[in-house]
């Protein structure tokens, strides 16, 4: 039996809080609700399989801002994506949210489609997190502690994610492997299949990007294309290239969250990247070339007497 997925919905809106309500079961979630912040830590509190929060910012006793906060702070609730819906969409309201960790901005009144988008995605991204993190604490093999730099190459998003879940296992960050899922995510989207930004938004927006990207995967002059990951270890972190066939873009706009595109329904991983899952991105060449770095879980030995140097080459 499936377990189901929940979502927290936190608003002191009776007909707001009834309207999201049915979204969420319309989704096939099940729906908990709370009319304040205090409610909404007691439910945080309750229910520990929590996939997404729908969290007002106006609200009393505890706003939703203050709840945002504590949920980032407490590591049992901290990579819940959480979906800011309010009506203060200044720039510096919009900036507030984001440094306080909100997932993504959804301006009242509601537009029901890119909600449904938002929320989907967010549930999605959250649980793919889940299971990588499951899969990279479940790599034991002793052959790991022996490979040194490497290279390796996919062409589809789920062996990037296999991947990312493989090289989360060195780390000692708790986001390498959602900070690589971003990466990968990009190489194979933006850069092997030409999906422009504006072109991702709607296909999101109609539930339409899985069999795109399937349908472009194909096309002959795809078919050769794939994504190259080179890493190599030293003292005491990984150096990490992700570089992709494309003509590559200019990073400089997504480096940094931008408040106008708070309401996208996508276009946070780089920005994600560089703030949060890592110390920085840097984009080499014409921007198809990122380079990352990450520390290690257990530092590599100087003079390890066992230790041999491996390059590991996978291609499909």
């Amino acid at each position: 039996m499936m377990e189901q997925t929940n979502v927290l919905i936190v608003e002191d809106d009776n007909t707001s809080r009834l309207l999201l309500e049915k979204l969420v079961v319309s989704l096939g979630y099940a729906p908990i609700t709370a009319t304040n912040g205090k409610e909404g830590l007691k439910q945080l509190q309750t229910h520990r399989n929590i996939s997404a929060v729908l969290l007002d910012w106006l609200m009393p006793e505890m706003n939703g801002i203050e709840l945002l906060r504590i949920m980032k702070k407490d590591t049992a609730y901290s990579q819940i994506p959480v979906i800011m819906q309010t009506t203060r969409t200044k720039k510096e309201n919009i900036l507030e949210g984001i440094s306080n960790g909100a997932y993504y901005y959804l301006p009242k009144p509601y537009k029901m489609q890119a909600l449904q988008a938002v929320l989907r995605g967010a549930i999605e991204e959250h649980e793919r997190n889940v299971e990588l993190q499951k899969r990279a604490a479940a790599f034991e093999t002793r052959v790991d502690d022996f490979i040194v730099q490497g290279v390796i190459r996919f062409r589809t998003i789920e062996e990037g994610n296999r991947i990312s879940a493989w090289l989360a296992r060195f780390s000692a960050n708790e986001y390498t492997s959602a900070g690589l899922i971003e990466l990968f995510t990009n190489a194979v989207e933006h850069g092997n299949l030409g999906i422009t930004y504006d072109q991702k938004t709607q296909l999101l927006l109609d539930s339409d990007l899985d069999e795109e990207i399937d349908r472009r995967l194909t096309l002959p002059e795809n078919c050769g294309k794939f994504v190259e990951v080179r890493f190599a270890r030293d003292m005491d972190q990984m150096n990490v290239h992700v570089i992709d066939q494309g003509p590559g873009f200019d990073c400089t706009k997504y480096l940094d969250f931008d408040p106008e595109r708070a309401f996208d329904p996508h276009g946070r991983g780089i920005a994600l990247s560089n703030n949060k899952f890592f110390s920085g991105v840097t984009y080499l060449g014409t921007g198809n070339d990122v380079e990352i770095e990450f520390p290690l879980q257990e530092p590599l030995d100087a003079t390890p007497p066992h230790q041999t140097c491996v390059e590991l080459s996978v291609s499909n």
